[in-house]
C-alpha cells in the first residue's frame, strides 16, 4: 500500500473525484436555487382544488411539479455529495440537513395532488389528456395513479406521511454519521509486519 494512513481526499488526483462543479460551481449558486424552488412551491400550491377544472391547470401544476423536483434533485444531491467528501465538515452537514428539511416541506405541499386527481372522474381526466397535447407526456402517470386509486390515502393523510419523512430518516442519517466520520478503526499488521490503518475500504485487501 502507498501510505499506512487514509489519505486525505485533497490528496487524491483529481480523475478520481466527483465533479459536483456540474451541478452548482458554487455555494451561491446553491442557494440562488434554494430560494427559487421555495418560491416555486408558493406558485403550485394555489393550483390546489383546481385540476379537475381545466386542461390547462392541471398541465401547468404537473409542469411545475416536474420543474421543483428537478430542483430539488439538484439541491439535494449537491449537498449530500459534498458532505460525503467529509462527513465531519459542519459546513456540509448544515447544508444536507437543510436540503433534506426543503425536501420535506415539498412533499407536504405537493400532497395535494395525487389525491385531488382521483377526485376528478376518469372521463374528465382523459379528456384533458385528448385536449392537451402537453398532458399526453403524463398519460401513464394519469394511468398509474388511476390504477393505484383504491390504495392512495386522503390529502390530510398523505400530508401526514409527507411531513414524517425527516422523523423517519433520522436513525438512517446518524448511524451514517457514526459510521463514516466517528468512527475510527485501529491499526492493524498488514503481511509484511507493517502498520496499517484499517479502513471499510481496506478490509477486503487487508
Amino acid at each position: 500500500m502507498a501510505s499506512n494512513t487514509l489519505p486525505k481526499r485533497s490528496e487524491i488526483d483529481e480523475k478520481y473525484k466527483w465533479k459536483l462543479e456540474d451541478i452548482y460551481d458554487s455555494r451561491e449558486k446553491w442557494e440562488e436555487d434554494f430560494e427559487k424552488v421555495k418560491i416555486l412551491c408558493g406558485e403550485i400550491a394555489k393550483y390546489a382544488g383546481t385540476l379537475g377544472k381545466s386542461a390547462d391547470n392541471l398541465e401547468k401544476c404537473l409542469c411545475l411539479r416536474d420543474d421543483i423536483l428537478s430542483m430539488l434533485d439538484n439541491i439535494y444531491v449537491y449537498a449530500r455529495m459534498k458532505r460525503d467528501e467529509d462527513n465531519s465538515d459542519p459546513v456540509y452537514q448544515a447544508l444536507t440537513d437543510r436540503a433534506s428539511t426543503l425536501g420535506t416541506e415539498i412533499g407536504s405541499i405537493l400532497s395535494f395532488i395525487v389525491p385531488e386527481l382521483i377526485s376528478v372522474s376518469e372521463d374528465v381526466l382523459y379528456g384533458f389528456i385528448k385536449s392537451n397535447n402537453k398532458l399526453k407526456l403524463y398519460e401513464q402517470f394519469i394511468n398509474e395513479i388511476i390504477r393505484q386509486k383504491k390504495h392512495i390515502l386522503s390529502e390530510k393523510e398523505e400530508k401526514i406521511i409527507a411531513m414524517s419523512y425527516e422523523l423517519a430518516s433520522t436513525p438512517k442519517d446518524v448511524f451514517t454519521m457514526l459510521n463514516n466520520a466517528d468512527i475510527k478503526f485501529p491499526f492493524v499488521k498488514d503481511e509484511e509486519g507493517n502498520e496499517i490503518e484499517l479502513t471499510k475500504g481496506r478490509y477486503i485487501t487487508l
